[in-house]
């Protein structure tokens, strides 16, 4: 049995136009009906309260009002005309700590970029097939993160997850999405469709990118003149990298994707900065530049794989120093104690 998706309302809220188009080409073609479009928060909350969509797609980073900060608004707003409307977290995130904040947020489902037609698919069964109970606590408000009931998990049958604090209001889930699309699954042929569209989409991901490098130029010049850096201003170097790699690989920089994604991984493993980390990234920076510049798309070659294992072994050389000088400075003070 197929789902009739044909019934389904989705809003798209994305900045980056070609995303957003490919994004609501994709869902036309796995036979979603209708779709709406905003390109940051604060117009996605208005579209949302005018037009009352079935499924909300968000992107996290956005400027005006991030993704986060939109889920929290419809979660918890005396405005908010469906609090436990579904939304899907679409973002080069992907570690457990940001996956975790999302969750903490509100968020029904998590889509980490680069996505495939067949990530997106699930996502909308999942929310389709299994809806939650929405609850209201003193500090949060979104989908049930609670484990069901276990059996064996206490002699009492209660899940040590449970929230000890308790409600102050409960959502019974609903199915009114099953009943205007049914059970089922999306058809094999339409994931084929849109993955299709996925691979033969001639976006120019060039001025995407470069915007992008610019941001993390500017990151590093406040890197280099801050004197007292701070969690935000790793931050203002991991945005642009993030997304980077979200949005690489679907526009056909794999290679470029691959390297971003190696330094989102060092840099939120990284709680201080100091001058070998910034050269590191200035280091990044360049290389990706080079990529754009040479418009080296697929893997790039034998250049791109020395790119790769290159940055790849910096990092690690970095991680490695920075643990050993720690355990020696550790060991200092233990040893004049």
């Amino acid at each position: 049995m197929c789902l009739k998706l044909k019934n389904l309302h989705v809003l798209i809220i994305e900045d980056i136009q070609p995303m957003r188009e490919l994004t609501s080409a994709i869902l036309k073609a796995q036979g979603i009906g209708t779709i709406s479009y905003a390109a940051d928060g604060e117009k996605g909350y208005d579209a949302y309260c005018k037009l009352r969509p079935d499924i909300i797609l968000t992107d996290w980073q956005m400027p005006h009002m991030d993704g986060l900060q939109l889920t929290k608004l419809i979660r918890t707003s005396q405005q908010s005309p469906d609090k436990t409307v579904p939304i899907v977290m679409m973002t080069g995130y992907g570690s457990p700590s940001k996956i975790s904040t999302a969750r903490d947020f509100g968020v029904t489902e998590f889509l980490v970029k680069p996505f495939s037609a067949i990530d997106i698919s699930k996502r909308l069964h999942n929310i389709i097939k299994s809806p939650r109970d929405f609850i209201i606590t003193t500090n949060y408000a979104g989908p049930d993160r609670r484990r069901k009931i276990d059996t064996g998990a206490s002699p009492t049958g209660n899940n040590h997850r449970t929230n000890p604090d308790g409600y102050q209001q409960k959502i019974k889930s609903n199915h009114l999405l099953q009943s205007k699309v049914g059970m089922g699954i999306v058809p094999e042929d339409k994931i084929i469709k849109s993955q299709s569209i996925i691979e033969k989409n001639e976006i120019n991901f060039v001025p995407i990118a470069t915007g992008f490098l610019n941001q993390l130029r500017l990151g590093l010049d406040n890197a280099y003149n801050d004197p007292n850096p701070t969690r935000r201003t790793i931050e203002k170097l991991i945005d642009p990298v993030m997304q980077i790699k979200a949005n690489a690989r679907i526009f056909k920089y794999a290679r470029l994707g691959d390297l971003a994604s190696i330094m989102l991984n060092f840099l939120e493993g990284m709680n201080e900065l100091d001058r070998e980390m910034l050269e590191i990234v200035e280091a990044h920076h360049k290389t990706l530049n080079h990529i754009i510049q040479e418009e080296l798309q697929g893997d790039g070659g034998q250049t791109g794989l020395a790119f790769e294992n290159e940055l790849d072994a910096v990092c690690r050389r970095y991680v490695q120093s920075r643990i050993a000088r720690q355990k020696e400075a550790l060991l200092k003070i233990i040893s004049t104690e």
